[in-house]
């Protein structure tokens, strides 16, 4: 006999499958509201130059989203405020509906001249709309990886959070990967093979890596994101993650001065380890040269420079030793052990009065 309440719960739906559906129709009721909203403000369209439709939105109704670009300086936002003011918007932003619907829109392209307008007491900003890409995260990573002006940190980070999205490991696990794939490689000599898989198509990527005996799962993932993205693994691993692993100071100075990566890796070299000293004096030095660095707009020579004379500063002062006086040392200190073996009482007093006698004509030479 069937039981009736195993039967009765066949028929009930569950509350997950509720609660998505309920969520589905309430994004897809937001979409068809905003695409609405898109047609209507192209009727305003206020032209463009390369065909595409761009329109007046209010800067109140966007926000960045999964744009990588979080390393801007004030004077970076000010200057393009100043040629905004000078010149005009003259190119509008690139934006696409957002799925939650509030803000109303995200920025694809565009989050430096977005802050500029902003800067500028602006109410309103030029925009095209696109449609919502995919995956923002993956869309955001694509559109600016070849940005020669994009800050190494905000790439490693945009990076890494797409690596983590794609494979479904955590940071930590992912730079542990690629690390352990990097030195195997490279012991073999093999890493320049490695390299050139990211100019090649999928298909040889793929079999490149079986060659390389890449057949590990999570390397797999992990180094087949990179060579689809056109990365080289070993260049990603020395020249943007490492930019992950800085001190936090260094991070804020970053974020909040937009100082130049290769100068904050040279600041690294103020450490407890290299000053010899605790972390809370390495901590002190740091941010004493770090405001140096922004004071000054200090060039990475002369960072280095400045780095070098902290360092030199906790040093230990090195006193060069008498190798005649060594010498001497060593044999006297030989001769006693030698003859205390086999000395007499007589002959060790005789040698104790030779050596007090010694030690009295030290002590009477004035060394001040």
């Amino acid at each position: 006999m069937t039981n009736p309440t195993t039967k009765q719960r066949g028929k009930l739906p569950s509350m997950a499958s509720k609660l998505g559906s309920a969520i589905n129709v309430n994004q897809q009721e937001k979409i068809v509201e905003l695409e609405a909203q898109v047609e209507e403000l192209k009727t305003q369209s206020v032209g463009s130059t390369d065909g595409s439709t761009v329109v007046e939105i209010s800067v109140d109704d966007i926000s960045p989203g999964q744009n990588p670009r979080n390393i801007l300086s004030a004077e970076s936002i000010q200057s393009i405020a100043n040629h905004i003011e000078r010149n005009g918007q003259d190119i509008a932003i690139s934006i696409f509906p957002n799925p939650t619907g509030s803000p109303k829109y995200l920025i694809e392209d565009g989050k430096r001249r977005w802050h500029g307008v902003k800067y500028l007491g602006r109410t309103t900003i030029k925009a095209t709309i696109v449609a919502a890409p995919r995956d923002p995260i993956l869309s955001a990573l694509t559109t600016f990886t070849h940005h020669e002006d994009l800050h190494p940190l905000d790439f490693a980070e945009t990076l890494m959070t797409a690596i983590c999205t794609a494979t479904g490991l955590k940071s930590e696990r992912v730079l542990k990967i690629l690390a352990r794939v990097v030195v195997r490689l490279s012991r073999q000599n093999q890493i320049s093979e490695l390299n050139q898989l990211a100019n090649a198509n999928t298909l040889d990527q793929m079999q490149g890596l079986e060659t390389l005996g890449i057949t590990d799962v999570e390397e797999r993932a992990v180094i087949s994101f990179l060579l689809k993205e056109g990365l080289k693994p070993s260049s990603v691993r020395s020249n943007l993650f490492s930019m992950l692993s800085l001190p936090a100071d260094l991070t804020a100075a970053i974020h909040q001065h937009g100082i130049n990566s290769n100068v904050a890796l040279a600041l690294t070299g103020i450490s407890a380890k290299n000053l010899n000293a605790d972390d809370s004096i390495a901590h002190k030095e740091r941010k004493k040269a770090i405001a140096k660095v922004i004071d000054g707009n200090l060039s990475l020579r002369e960072t280095r420079s400045l780095v070098d004379l902290v360092k030199t500063k906790y040093k230990e002062p090195s006193t060069p030793q008498n190798s005649e006086v060594e010498r001497v040392k060593g044999e006297i200190g030989q001769l006693v052990d030698n003859i205390i073996d086999r000395a007499t009482i007589e002959e060790l007093n005789a040698i104790r009065q030779f050596l007090a006698q010694k030690f009295h004509q030290l002590k009477t030479i004035d060394v001040t």
